[in-house]
């Protein structure tokens, strides 16, 4: 179970790094930047967790 929450944890953190690299290699309007950031600032882990939970 720890395994699987650590592996879950390195992937969640990939796809917030892949996130983030593709939000400033676009080049988006300032608005639309800051609602991209507000996104990855409330990203939902138990969200995330339950979906990576579904596909194993």
């Amino acid at each position: 179970m720890l395994i699987e929450y650590e592996l879950f944890k390195c992937i969640a953190h990939e796809r917030i790094k892949k996130l983030k690299n593709e939000t400033y290699k676009k080049k988006h309007p300032k608005q639309k930047q800051l609602k991209i950031k507000s996104k990855l600032k409330h990203y939902d882990y138990e969200e995330e967790r339950l979906r990576f939970a579904h596909k194993y």
